[in-house]
Formats: C-alpha cells, sequence, structure tokens
C-alpha cells in the first residue's frame, strides 16, 4: 500500500513537470517586438520637456535594442546601438544603458541612464516605466540644464515575433 502511495506520488510530481512551462520558457514570452507611445510624468525634479515619440524596443533572450520613430516619419531609429543590457526574471525585465559623450572625457560633457522597467501584462502587452537622467558636468552646478531626468509612463503591444 505505502509503495502504491509513493508511486502515485511520483507520477503526479513527475506530470506537474511536464505540465509546467520551465522558468525559461516562461521568460522568453517576452521576446519579440514592442512598439508604443509613452506618457511623460510631472512631479520635482522632472523636466517638463514635451512628450516623446514612439518607442519600439526588439527582445530576444538576452539581447536588447531600443529604437525611436524617427521625427516627421514612420520609421524607426535606434538609440545608443549596442549600449543596452537585458536583466531578466521570469515575466519581466529591466533594460538600462549608461553612456557618456564619446568625443569628452568623461567627467567633462554629459553622462546619463535609461531605464525600462518592463512586466508582460497580457500576452501582447507590456506595461512599461521608463526612466532618463542626465548629468551634464559641463554645466556649473544649480543652472537648469545641469541636471534633469524625466519619467514616462505606458504600454507597449507586441508588433511581431519576429527581432529587428
Amino acid at each position: 500500500m505505502q509503495i502504491a502511495r509513493r508511486n502515485f506520488a511520483l507520477a503526479t510530481i513527475a506530470a506537474a513537470l511536464v505540465a509546467t512551462p520551465a522558468r525559461a520558457d516562461v521568460g522568453d514570452l517576452l521576446n519579440g517586438m514592442w512598439e508604443g507611445s509613452l506618457t511623460l510624468l510631472s512631479g520635482p525634479e522632472l523636466t517638463s520637456e514635451t512628450a516623446w515619440r514612439p518607442f519600439r524596443i526588439s527582445i530576444d533572450r538576452d539581447t536588447t535594442r531600443v529604437f525611436l520613430r524617427a521625427e516627421n516619419s514612420t520609421q524607426f531609429e535606434e538609440i545608443k546601438p549596442g549600449a543596452f543590457r537585458i536583466r531578466r526574471l521570469g515575466n519581466s525585465a529591466v533594460l538600462s544603458a549608461l553612456d557618456a559623450s564619446p568625443r569628452t572625457p568623461v567627467g567633462q560633457s554629459w553622462v546619463e541612464s535609461w531605464t525600462f522597467s518592463l512586466t508582460l501584462k497580457a500576452e501582447n502587452t507590456l506595461t512599461c516605466i521608463f526612466v532618463r537622467q542626465v548629468n551634464n558636468h559641463q554645466v556649473p552646478r544649480g543652472q537648469d540644464e545641469a541636471n534633469f531626468a524625466m519619467v514616462l509612463t505606458g504600454e507597449l503591444q507586441r508588433v511581431s515575433l519576429d527581432h529587428v
């Protein structure tokens, strides 16, 4: 009787393991090309810049690329090629880039970070929060353009399972 119970328990566990997708498979739900417009938030220390053009984000496992729609166009242009890194856990991810002016030593020009926090809301919808922070080292501290940040939020829709 105990052997039968143990065999039943092992069979039940095995069936559950087969029916449950592996952790990596769950994260693969983020793969594809996503597009959308995000809404600029306002608040202390945030720029009052106007709304940004639509974003396109391409995710392919551990590779990600970010695009902005070109001004007065339907075409997208890649932003910070090769700079973005992705960290994934389940159906969520953080995309980030940290860079500086390529023509000036660090600390003598601008340094900025871009971070996208993404989570799967539905099969073809991501909730997105975007944060950009800029430090213009060449501008005297206390002046408006010395430091600024922006926060945008909204949804991105999957437009393709393919990647750019």
